[in-house]
Parts: C-alpha cells; structure tokens; sequence
C-alpha cells in the first residue's frame, strides 16, 4: 500500500487496486493503477510489457513540445530521439 501511495495514488485508489489484486484480477488491479498514476481512463492493461509501452507512449506525448496550429517548426525534434533507454521485452 505505502508503494501505491508513493505513486501519487489516493487513498480510494489504493484501497480499489488492493482490492482488485486480493480477489485474484491482476490485469483489473494493474489497469486501475495506471488510470490514477496517468490521470487517465479506458485502460485495458493484459501484461506488464504493456503498461511499460503505455506509460511510456503517454509520457512521451505528455513530455512533446506543442507545436501551433497551422503547421509545425521546420526541423522539429524526433520525440524517438530523446536519449531515452529502450526497454527490452520479458520473456513468457
């Protein structure tokens, strides 16, 4: 609990995840926490890889530049090239 907690997840929150992971819903107890880590809703997350691809993927676009209406900066950065650590997929 302290970690979800440490996550920025309330206490309803937390109270919902370790309620979903005591009944045995994995998957449910996992979307849940990453709808109130991402501020997000409609997460359907089956495997760890995924919540990996997701919260990156949300981060990322979170992390962009705006660019104005009307058309983008000539030039404009590769979100992809950012330095980031790619992550390597886990064996099943």
């Amino acid at each position: 609990a302290a970690a979800l907690g440490g996550m920025g997840m309330g206490a309803k929150q937390v109270k919902d995840v370790k309620e979903k992971a005591k009944n045995h819903h994995y998957q449910l107890a996992c979307s849940c926490a990453f709808e109130a880590v991402h501020n997000t809703s409609e997460v359907a997350i089956n495997h760890p890889n995924e919540y990996t691809r997701q919260s990156m993927a949300l981060l990322a676009e979170r992390a962009a530049p705006k660019t104005p209406k009307g058309g983008g900066a000539a030039g404009a950065a590769d979100p992809g090239a950012r330095g980031a650590t790619p992550i390597t997929p886990m064996e099943h």
